[in-house]
């Protein structure tokens, strides 16, 4: 997102709820959902505050549609990628490579999601609002598929809660550490993305070690 003003002027009406919210995510991830009010996504947008209220109303209403769009987007693209007629391994191959291509479209949610978590209820409960309405579904259709083949003996028991932690967990590191691999270590932006394509197959072969019987 730029720093500079949009001509909202400029901007279709029927595009301005859309500005105010890219902006307004870009504003949360990098300072805080304590540290952004109406006023600066406002300022930030170019327009007045009366027009970030007759969209959102509050910053909790708008907050709550930055993620709300987040998870939606993620778990259909689940459902619709793991329909019948896959294979287990498939299947648990696509759940791996979908979130881990959601984080490196969203390389920032991890350490805010962290941050807030420690700090803020408030952000982490609408989060989990959003969260509770899909969560049931995904560890059920995965508790099922995990039943039935244990029952046919080709993996391992394991809960479906503890494989989606395996998988989030191993997912999710090579962001927490973004800094010190970037900063530290020194990759470009091709070879940092290179580094994350091959950690992406790291975690699908681990998951697959950890799934054998």
């Amino acid at each position: 997102m730029e720093n500079s003003m949009t001509d909202v002027r400029k901007v279709p009406k029927d595009s301005m709820e859309e500005v105010i919210l890219h902006t307004a995510e870009d504003m949360f991830l990098s300072n805080g959902y304590n540290g952004v009010s109406t006023t600066d996504i406002a300022r930030k947008v170019g327009c007045n505050q009366a027009l970030i209220h007759y969209y959102y109303r509050t910053k909790q209403n708008l907050f709550a549609k930055v993620y709300e769009r987040k998870i939606q987007s993620i778990f259909d693209v689940v459902k619709s990628r793991l329909g019948d007629g896959i294979s287990f391994e498939e299947k648990i191959r696509r759940v791996v490579e979908i979130h881990f291509d959601f984080l490196m479209e969203n390389p920032r949610l991890p350490l805010f999601l962290l941050e807030e978590a420690r700090n803020n209820e408030e952000a982490i409960a609408i989060i989990r609002r959003f969260m509770s309405q899909y969560k049931d579904e995904l560890m059920s259709v995965l508790q099922k598929s995990i039943v039935a083949e244990v029952e046919r003996g080709t993996i391992g028991e394991i809960s479906a809660f503890d494989l989606i932690m395996d998988i989030a967990s191993l997912n999710v590191f090579p962001f927490i550490v973004n800094p010190i691999v970037r900063n530290i270590v020194r990759l470009d932006e091709e070879q940092y993305r290179s580094f994350l394509e091959g950690r992406k197959r790291e975690v699908v072969r681990l998951i697959m070690c950890r799934l054998k019987k």
